[in-house]
């Protein structure tokens, strides 16, 4: 009881501190997905260099619940940027947490993690970011997911491994993506070596 009531003080500060509307803009995803999971973890590679971007567009690859609110974690990058960067992108009732970390230098990877603890906990490199609860966040057992994403644009340029992705089950064990429901949006794609082991790219 002690560590719930720890856990839902965390949770309303970052709520008060972080929290911003969500905004609408145009998305186009790529990748895989897993039903009736508790977590899902994969090690997810960055390009040998920064990929192109139009003006006004960005690009995340990331793992989490793919749910109408989600807690998500994965690296981005931006046209104003050089470098990609971790991130915690955490959505519920029409507010946003969103916090960018360190650097994931191109040509690299890095380990991520979501997962169903006393709420939904995010990992990066192994290392624990937060967790979260309430608010419109589902309980498992939900569907998750292993997806690129391009905001405002078809014409930016996606390169990015997935590599042993796994889904969580009830009793606490990882295992590789084993159902085919991939997602491929307009001009991106994937590259299916396993259901488990792949890349999204694009456009094309």
């Amino acid at each position: 009881m002690k560590k719930v009531l720890v856990i839902l003080i965390i949770v309303t500060v970052f709520t008060f501190i972080f929290a911003q509307p969500v905004s609408a803009d145009t998305r186009l995803y790529a990748g895989n997905l897993r039903n009736s999971a508790y977590g899902v973890q994969a090690t997810i590679s960055t390009p040998s260099s920064k990929p192109y971007l139009e003006s006004g567009a960005h690009e995340s690859n990331w793992i989490g619940p793919n749910t109408s609110y989600w807690v998500q974690t994965g690296w981005i990058t931006w046209p104003s940027i050089s470098n990609a960067h971790s991130y915690v992108e955490v959505v519920w009732t029409g507010l946003r947490f969103y916090q960018e970390y360190d650097i994931q230098n191109w040509g690299t990877d890095r380990q991520y993690k979501v997962q169903y603890e006393f709420g939904w906990a995010a990992y990066i490199g192994g290392v624990w970011k937060g967790m979260w609860g309430g608010g419109g966040l589902p309980n498992p057992p939900v569907q998750v997911a292993g997806l690129s994403e391009v905001h405002n644009s078809s014409y930016s340029t996606l390169d990015t491994w997935f590599k042993y992705i796994q889904w969580k089950n009830s009793s606490g064990t990882y295992n590789n993506f084993d159902q085919s429901l991939w997602v491929e949006q307009g001009t991106y794609h994937v590259q299916k070596n396993f259901l488990w082991y792949y890349k999204t790219y694009g456009p094309q």
